[in-house]
């Protein structure tokens, strides 16, 4: 339903500005995105004050079955964790895309090559820097998170598996996380 509305108002964007309709289908994304984004805030602060008027032993219980439920509230003393968790976005994942595009680009741009070996291979080379940026990047941004804002690990992990910055912990590619990697190579 989204999408089809999404479609018939990029349709008429494409019309009303002159510009081509894939632009305007992604202005009309981003622009259905801001209103789906605030009414899922908002529910969620208006869950937030119903289980904080639990009893407390109710509010345990829901916390240990819900992960969300056990971080919704911050710790009373703490830095925002919504902060915490941008600061690792921006960090980690916003300045991957520099590094996963930039050798293609130097390659397009700077040098003027255009062959399709040479472009899959400055593709390929993005990836592996990208990979090795996220891999010491969600290393430096855990240990940040934990020892400096003072979040227990397993919210972090969790907030950062929400924010697509962690792989799920038992996931096969956690463990090219420069930290675990570290860490296994110095257990015997």
């Amino acid at each position: 339903m989204v999408l089809a509305l999404c479609m018939a108002g990029a349709w008429i964007i494409a019309r009303w500005l002159g510009v081509d309709f894939k632009v305007a289908m992604l202005m009309a994304l981003i622009l259905a995105y801001l209103p789906l984004a605030l009414m899922l805030a908002l529910v969620r602060r208006h869950l937030r004050g119903q289980v904080a008027a639990l009893p407390p032993d109710e509010r345990a219980w829901l916390a240990d079955l819900e992960p969300e439920i056990r971080f919704s509230q911050p710790a009373p003393g703490l830095p925002s964790p919504v902060v915490t968790v941008s600061v690792g976005v921006v960090c980690v994942n916003v300045l991957i895309i520099p590094w996963m595009v930039g050798p293609l680009a130097f390659l397009h741009y700077g040098l003027g090559v255009r062959a399709p070996a040479a472009s899959v291979a400055a593709l390929l080379l993005g990836f592996v820097l990208a990979w090795a940026w996220w891999s010491a990047g969600v290393t430096v941004w855990r240990r940040w998170a934990t020892r400096r804002r003072g979040m227990p690990a397993d919210e972090v992990q969790w907030r950062g598996e929400q924010a697509s910055l962690l792989w799920p912990a038992n996931h096969v590619l956690a463990r090219t996380e420069l930290g675990h990697l570290l860490s296994a190579r110095k257990q015997p």
